[in-house]
């Protein structure tokens, strides 16, 4: 099970990724499977999250 965590596991962007989780529940995340959380993103926000 995802567990998201206040810096989204160090990530440089957990701005972002804070913005784009706003508004979710905790019961929406605990439902959100990574695959469909990832693919909500486009390709390029996808590789910005695994740039340093």
């Amino acid at each position: 099970e995802l567990q998201f965590t206040g810096d989204f596991i160090g990530f440089r962007p957990a701005e972002e990724l804070a913005e784009k989780l706003k508004g979710c529940t905790l019961n929406d995340l605990r439902g959100m499977e990574v695959g469909d959380y990832f693919d909500s993103l486009s390709s390029r926000e996808f590789r910005s999250l695994l740039e340093d």
